[in-house]
């Protein structure tokens, strides 16, 4: 199985953003920015997939992994084998193509955008994040003065 990820770094203003917050909120908003980020990129490769219909674009999924105590992670995976419900296990041959058919790639293509544009990517999915646990709050310190 092959590995590629992205590591943000330089992104101080976050720090600053999030100290207003306690480490249980500041976490679940970098987890939810995270899998919306994941699910957005799961969605582009989907509409990409060379095939009109049938297992490969239902076998794309994101899932939202462990990650260590200070970090958060999502992952986007192509489901294959016996266990999975979708089996695409064909996805190399449509992203690289064999000696009969051409590569169409589709996954490819959305990581390279995705890695040159993730300052903004990830900016519009933090701020909605943000703006959901603002309200969340505030929806919370209204019903605690009741």
């Amino acid at each position: 199985m092959s590995k590629a990820g992205a590591h943000i770094e330089g992104m101080e203003f976050l720090k600053d953003q999030l100290e207003d917050f306690m480490p249980r909120e500041s976490k679940a908003i970098m987890r939810r920015t995270t899998s919306g980020i994941a699910s957005r990129l799961r969605k582009k490769m989907r509409e990409l997939v060379p095939v009109a219909r049938g297992v490969l674009r239902k076998a794309i999924v994101s899932k939202r992994m462990r990650g260590t105590r200070d970090s958060v992670e999502a992952g986007i995976y192509i489901t294959k084998g016996k266990a999975a419900k979708h089996d695409g296990f064909h996805w190399h041959f449509q992203e690289f193509g064999t000696q009969h058919h051409p590569p169409q790639p589709f996954v490819g293509p959305v990581y390279e955008e995705a890695r040159a544009d993730y300052r903004s990517l990830f900016g519009a999915e933090f701020g909605k994040q943000l703006q959901k646990q603002m309200e969340k709050r505030a929806k919370a310190q209204q019903g605690a003065r009741k």
